[in-house]
């Protein structure tokens, strides 16, 4: 490893005994092997940090302090990188081989680019497959997506150190943080995300805990307030907000009543636009089970060709969802 590293590698961990091997070998044993690798251990009560301290490798720093929660640790971390570029990793997450390689080629070569994801594999307790993101990818549909959610997955990132130096995570936003640094960001920097997953994201019951999911929803409704006051004027963010929440009680007349007041918007009113809400009518219809509100309905009628294109491209999404309704996020997606 050179005395200044190209990257720098941050994983912040909790508790995370069960994958930590996994994850840090995936990291140490990539393609691209000119990094520093600085984890942050916060206050784990477990065996990570024994497990972590038992792998001898020079390109490994690990700081312990006392718990703080991700956010505290994530920032400190930032300031132990030396690296041009910082490559985010949690603790349960697993790399492909290639990942580092794959994303600084990319940002190597297009320097006016400071954010580059990739797709993910979701995976489980045991490592076994569950389906993958379909992301958007060009610099201009990740910022459309913006309005519906994170456009990009936290874990896959590499960054710029000084893009990341100057704008830390934000306390004011526990648990949406990675979305809300996006969101930040977005006036500011050009945004990429690579089609090929090169992470393994792991769902294991323990990302999010139940009684935080709605200081979450708490958090989504600020950005909108404090960050697309310009795409979105103040009569229209609970229009937005209402169609993205899901209510048993809605009627279909009512989910159309807020399509046709979204697309009365022309700020809103784009392809980008009308792909997510295309995306999200589709999960409203399963959760629903209802086939009349997926085959015929206002964004059909309106834009049969779109419609018919997209829906056919997220067949993947139905898989997830069906495991996503079964298992840890039911009670956050119904």
């Amino acid at each position: 490893m050179s005395n200044t590293p190209q990257l720098s590698v941050l994983l912040s961990t909790y508790n995370d005994e069960k994958y930590i091997k996994e994850c840090i070998e995936s990291v140490l044993n990539q393609s691209f092997r000119d990094f520093e690798f600085i984890i942050i251990d916060d206050g784990s009560t477990d065996a990570t940090y024994d497990i972590m301290a038992s792998i001898n490798d020079p390109r490994i720093k690990i700081f312990r302090k006392e718990n703080t929660g991700i956010i505290d640790s994530v920032n400190f971390g930032i300031s132990k990188c030396r690296g041009e570029y910082i490559a985010r990793m949690d603790g349960d997450d697993v790399c492909h081989v290639d990942r580092f390689k794959c994303q600084l080629d990319f940002l190597t070569n297009n320097l006016d680019y400071s954010v580059c994801g990739s797709n993910t594999i979701y995976i489980d307790s045991e490592g076994k497959s569950l389906g993958k993101t379909k992301f958007p990818l060009s610099n201009e549909a990740i910022k459309e997506y913006m309005l519906f959610g994170s456009p990009l997955s936290n874990p896959s990132t590499m960054i710029k150190r000084e893009v990341l130096a100057e704008n830390l995570y934000s306390f004011d936003f526990p648990i949406a943080e990675d979305y809300e640094i996006w969101v930040r960001l977005r006036d500011k920097c050009k945004f990429y995300n690579i089609k090929r997953p090169l992470l393994y994201y792991r769902f294991h019951g323990y990302n999010i805990s139940v009684e935080k999911r709605a200081i979450s929803e708490e958090s989504l409704i600020k950005v909108y307030d404090r960050y697309f006051s310009d795409v979105v004027d103040a009569g229209m963010t609970p229009v937005l907000y209402a169609y993205l929440g899901y209510d048993t009680a809605r009627t279909k007349e009512e989910y159309t009543q807020l399509i046709e007041q979204l697309l009365q918007n022309n700020e809103l009113n784009t392809p980008y636009f009308r792909s997510y809400l295309i995306v999200w009518w589709f999960i409203i219809s399963l959760k629903k089970r209802s086939i009349s509100m997926l085959m015929y309905n206002v964004l059909f009628c309106k834009y049969p060709f779109e419609y018919i294109k997209t829906i056919v491209g997220y067949v993947d999404l139905f898989r997830l969802r069906i495991f996503l309704k079964k298992r840890i996020f039911a009670k956050r997606l119904a």
